[in-house]
């Protein structure tokens, strides 16, 4: 059976390709050199994941090249929609705005390639509940990390990001996920926790309190 860490690699690289190739404009070359901290933070994301779900994740990515569709693509469309870009001001978009239209060369609607039925929008809205709830126990705990990347993300909030990506997700991966975090909840463990956790040991850091620690003599 393959590994967790090799699944996320895939996974990874797959994303990575997609990430590419909706960013090449002069801007964009600037978030080609960004390699390194993109695959970070996105392994860091899938890291908490069952290989059910890593697997199920993998193959929709898999399905989604087959079928040529670029799902980060489908997931900016979907962040510009429920931000209203042209209603924001330039400023906002700079310092804020994970990636606009001045970064990536997409444009038009939402893409509503993958529809999904009204039982899968309500898992996800019970995901991104459970979800709002851990990133707000890393605020309480760890303000020095992540107050500040809440400042850096003005213009758009967590729930709005998440289910952007969620929406591009196969109904089944849906469904893995939802479990994934539903067990997790009644262990009471925070997955986003053990997301950054696993970062930040990467980053050299031997754990959140330190990191937080060090951000704090920072300022």
């Amino acid at each position: 059976m393959e590994s967790k860490e090799s699944l996320i690699k895939r996974i990874v690289k797959l994303e990575y390709k997609m990430f590419k190739e909706i960013h090449t404009n002069a801007q964009g070359e600037k978030c080609k050199d960004r390699e390194g901290t993109f695959i970070l933070e996105r392994k860091s994301f899938c890291h908490p994941w069952s290989n059910e779900t890593l697997r199920s994740y993998l193959h929709g990515l898999e399905d989604a090249i087959v079928e040529g569709r670029n799902l980060l693509k489908e997931k900016y469309l979907k962040m510009d929609e429920s931000l209203n870009i042209k209603g924001m001001k330039q400023v906002d978009l700079k310092t804020g705005y994970e990636r606009s239209k001045t970064q990536c060369d997409v444009e038009g609607p939402p893409d509503n390639s993958n529809s999904l039925d009204e039982e899968h929008k309500i898992l996800i809205q019970k995901i991104i509940e459970i979800e709002t709830r851990w990133q707000n126990e890393l605020i309480e705990k760890y303000p020095n990390i992540f107050k500040t990347k809440v400042n850096r993300s003005k213009g758009l909030n967590f729930e709005k990001y998440l289910r952007s990506e969620l929406e591009t997700y196969p109904p089944l991966t849906i469904e893995y996920y939802f479990r994934d975090v539903l067990n997790a909840e009644k262990e009471g463990r925070n997955l986003a926790l053990e997301g950054y956790e696993y970062m930040f040991k990467e980053l050299n850091y031997s754990s959140l309190e330190e990191a937080n620690k060090k951000m704090l003599i920072r300022k």
